[in-house]
């Protein structure tokens, strides 16, 4: 993980005027970016890269042909042999020297790209299938600047109103005149196909989303574990393949039953296990150091207005406060990694189940209607949930990367029978839990992080 930016203008004084504020700018980043900062100029552009050193020491922007390249995230396409002198931003690289623009659409991981074209002059954003790793850009007053953050772009350029890059898109536009010159879909699923009646190439996939997310990892991971289906599944994954991690629970509002059971399944692997229940006055303290630090992010979508939070402040709500008082501790414990099951209500429930149908899904359990995109699979909540995820966990200077938003796990979800999708609650989540004999319950409660009615009860 790091903090990307990029500026360009072909007015010398607006330059000059980013460049005045590229201490704001770092701000922003610092803590996506904690190890290390880079600054490059180069013609009429300026670029930021602040690095967390977990695959390599990736130091940027990397060198092409015919500009240079910043890059935010982990590729995965040669997993097996990175390692402290080869890392995935070696990998992007070569790539693009080999093989061009179109080495874009196999690239297999969680990732946000700036690739700037000297000879072209053109810039060109990427941003993965899922918006993992968010990317901004704003146009005002004569420039152009791009960066991790909204507030990474208003930094450099106070006026500027931020767009979010769309999920699953390669953005390229002219820096004669910031017109778009092409906007084209990175990778094309399938919903056509849905035929496959079983569950094993689902099963595969999620093994190898595992697997390549953690086998060769050069820092430790750790698991925000619940009581519910999708950390439970991580988890159980990870002991199946016999890789060391940590796990920290929260238990309120958890099923204590499971989660004792999650404990003692642990412990024969000599695991740790660590249970968090801080005091209100502790909560307190966090929840001001995260709002005076952290970069503001309001948790809303327009799409279900009748879902609201009392404050839509990510740094206010009980789940992203809970994830993040995780991270801080596993970053302390020297845990890097954190392992997300982020993605797995928006796609592979839809939010549905018999026993809740939440007001967030878009299907209601009706998997025929699942021929194309629906708003949650790479929009809507899905989105908006994972820039709390990497504003939150972000700032704690750990990575967030996620498996059930693995390209190839969710195709092979794709390919499921409509029948096979909805057999029952999260149905290919809840055939591996059965096959490794990992204790869940069939309903979705959410991970509250912390008991408000204590805190309230103590003020």
């Amino acid at each position: 993980m790091c903090g990307i930016f990029f500026a360009h203008s072909n007015n010398q004084n607006t330059l000059a005027a980013i460049k005045d504020n590229l201490t704001a700018v770092e701000y922003t980043l610092r803590f996506r970016g904690p190890d290390a900062t880079n600054v490059f100029e180069m013609d009429h552009t300026i670029a930021m890269h602040t690095i967390l050193s977990i695959t390599g020491d990736g130091k940027q922007p990397f060198a092409l042909p015919d500009g240079y390249g910043l890059y935010n995230g982990e590729i995965y396409n040669d997993w097996q042999n990175y390692s402290p002198s080869y890392s995935d931003s070696d990998y992007l690289q070569r790539r693009l020297k080999e093989d061009g623009m179109d080495c874009l659409h196999g690239l297999d991981g969680e990732f946000a790209i700036i690739l700037y074209n000297q000879a072209r002059n053109t810039v060109t954003f990427v941003t993965d299938y899922f918006t993992t790793k968010p990317l901004y850009y704003a146009i005002h007053d004569g420039a152009l600047v791009a960066g991790s953050y909204d507030v990474t772009c208003t930094a450099a350029l106070p006026s500027a109103k931020p767009l979010q890059l769309n999920a699953n898109t390669i953005l390229t536009i002219s820096l004669v005149d910031y017109s778009i010159i092409s906007e084209e879909t990175l990778h094309h699923f399938d919903f056509e196909n849905a035929n496959t009646d079983h569950y094993d190439d689902f099963t595969k996939a999620f093994q190898k989303a595992i697997q390549k997310r953690s086998k060769t990892a050069q820092h430790p991971i750790f698991v925000p574990l619940s009581s519910g289906h999708d950390s439970g599944l991580i988890a159980a994954e990870l002991m199946h393949q016999g890789v060391k991690f940590a796990s920290y629970a929260m238990p309120y509002g958890e099923k204590a039953e499971i989660l004792a059971a999650r404990k003692a399944l642990m412990a024969e692997q000599g695991l740790d296990f660590v249970e968090l229940d801080p005091s209100p006055a502790e909560w307190d303290a966090f929840e001001a150091e995260v709002k005076q630090d952290a970069p503001y992010y309001a948790i809303e979508y327009a799409g279900t207005p009748d879902v609201k939070y009392p404050d839509p402040d990510v740094r206010t709500i009980g789940g992203f406060l809970g994830s993040a008082y995780i991270s801080k501790l596993a970053k302390s414990n020297g845990q890097l990694i954190l392992m997300s099951g982020q993605g797995a209500d928006e796609i592979i429930s839809d939010y549905y189940n018999e026993f809740s149908n939440s007001r967030r899904s878009c299907l209601k359990g009706d998997w025929t209607k699942a021929n194309k995109p629906w708003v949650n699979f790479n929009a809507g909540w899905n989105q908006v949930l994972l820039g709390g995820n990497e504003r939150m966990n972000g700032h704690f200077g750990v990575e967030s990367r996620y498996p059930f938003l693995d390209r190839d796990l969710i195709q092979a979800f794709l390919n499921l029978t409509p029948e096979l999708k909805g057999k029952r609650y999260k149905a290919p989540i809840t055939q591996m839990l059965d096959q490794l004999n990992y204790p869940y319950h069939d309903y979705k409660i959410g991970f509250y992080g912390f008991d408000q009615n204590a805190r309230k009860a103590s003020a």
